[in-house]
């Protein structure tokens, strides 16, 4: 299984920050299991920031990302991070279809 291996392979990291003991506070959190948020990073030629996902289990899902950041804008990107598709988001979230085993590259502007 997918999650077994990414245990295995990078277990997790305690780090502290500065939110209140019980509350939650994740750059993005994904309500489906069977989608991995595989990469996080600053976008290339912005201050955007690039979330790489893919659906692991090889079906079709709908999936609901939701964000802390300070995200105007929401793009579907090519891997070089050109804008391929405009996605609509509210208050911090948004909705995407995944196709099995494909990669999606999401562009969050602030």
């Amino acid at each position: 299984m997918i999650a077994a291996a990414e245990d295995l392979n990078a277990p997790l990291r305690l780090v502290r920050g500065g939110v209140a003991t019980g509350e939650r506070r994740s750059l993005i959190e994904v309500d489906s299991p069977q989608v991995v948020v595989e990469a996080i990073k600053r976008a290339e030629d912005s201050d955007a920031v690039i979330v790489r996902l893919y659906e692991a289990w090889g079906g079709r899902c709908r999936a609901r990302i939701r964000t802390s950041l300070p995200v105007t804008q929401a793009f579907l990107c090519d891997l070089l991070e050109r804008n391929r598709e405009e996605i609509s988001i509210h208050d911090g979230q948004l909705e995407l279809e995944l196709e099995p085993f494909k990669i999606l590259t999401l562009k969050l502007a602030p």
